[in-house]
């Protein structure tokens, strides 16, 4: 079982949403990013935790990563449907900074 926080902020269970998205131009990105915010405070105003932590593009290799934290990857697929925006997979994933201790997946993650 993953490594889970308790926050007055909500789900910290860290989720990635991978996209190989071909042709992707910055302007679409940004939109997906704003989209994939707006669906996260969306989900939260209705009961259902789910914090949009960041967007990221992969230069040069057309593929776009979204970052969620959730409960649950049904959770983050919903947002993901709510955006409109086809998928290639989410994950459960660790993530460690410098502020916040490390926090672990199972191996192999949770899987869509």
């Amino acid at each position: 079982m993953a490594s889970r926080s308790i926050s007055s902020r909500g789900p910290t269970t860290t989720f990635v949403v991978e996209r190989y998205w071909p042709g992707v131009t910055d302007e679409a990105f940004a939109a997906a990013a704003a989209a994939a915010r707006q669906a996260a405070r969306t989900m939260t105003s209705e009961g259902t935790p789910l914090r949009f932590v960041d967007a990221l593009l992969v230069v040069g290799e057309q593929v776009v990563l979204t970052v969620f934290e959730a409960d649950t990857p049904a959770t983050v697929r919903d947002a993901t449907g709510r955006v409109g925006l086809p998928f290639d997979r989410i994950t459960e994933v660790a993530r460690w900074s410098r502020t916040r201790s490390r926090t672990s997946a199972t191996p192999g993650g949770a899987r869509s």
